[in-house]
């Protein structure tokens, strides 16, 4: 299969390594907005995470699998193969149907753990590890889950929390994506993860005030840096 991997960060450079290393024809090539508006077919989430050494030079330190679905919640035949592709490479990849609600269980554990690692400069380990932080990461991901639920996603809170705490403990050492912005001084995606989940409270009049808290603690950090 020829593949075209858009955004060449780390996680970029895990999946195209991996689906190079499944006999698969791959380029990585930079992030281009009208393209991305076109990949709409199949979508997924992923639980995997990278940390970017130096360019070529990317850690990955657990395997952990990847969902994939159609976007539309039509044919799945292009899921399945995009699912495939990655078990080629050695990635567990699984389809989904339909996809929305694991798209917003990944989403619920970002908006608990991102930007509370980010502001907090604790790894993975150290937010399950610390009770108030802990606490902090329950609580957060206990309010996204009442906004997908008004959204009409069938999500349980209990299942989210065991899943997002046990991953923490497996993770470890490892640093969020938006820890490692901070450490950077780069701008974060924190509009798209607190921020999707403020916005869709809104449309669904539910209140989210950890989320709406983080997103201007976030932005506050990235005006104070010339980011914003």
């Amino acid at each position: 299969m020829r593949i075209a991997v858009v955004g060449a960060g780390a996680m970029g450079s895990i999946f195209g390594a991996r689906l190079a290393g499944g006999g698969h024809d791959v380029v990585l090539v930079d992030v281009v907005q009208p393209l991305v508006d076109k990949i709409n077919e199949s979508v997924g989430v992923t639980y995997n995470s990278g940390l970017l050494v130096e360019p070529g030079v990317v850690v990955h330190p657990v395997d952990q699998p990847t969902f994939v679905g159609s976007f539309t919640d039509g044919d799945a035949d292009r899921a399945s193969r995009v699912a495939a592709a990655l078990e080629s490479g050695g990635l567990a990849a699984r389809v989904a149907s339909p996809v929305r609600p694991e798209i917003w269980k990944k989403l619920i554990l970002n908006a608990a753990t991102l930007p509370t690692a980010a502001l907090a400069g604790m790894n993975a380990g150290a937010l399950v590890a610390h009770e108030q932080v802990r606490e902090l990461v329950v609580d957060t991901a206990r309010e996204a889950v009442v906004v997908a639920r008004a959204l009409g996603y069938d999500i349980s809170a209990e299942e989210r929390v065991d899943a997002i705490l046990a991953l923490l403990e497996r993770a470890g050492a490892t640093r969020a994506s938006m820890l490692q912005d901070f450490e950077a001084g780069r701008r974060t995606e924190i509009d798209v993860i607190n921020g999707a989940v403020v916005k869709a409270a809104a449309e669904c009049g539910v209140p989210a005030p950890l989320n709406r808290a983080f997103v201007a603690l976030v932005k506050g950090w990235e005006t104070m840096r010339g980011l914003a």
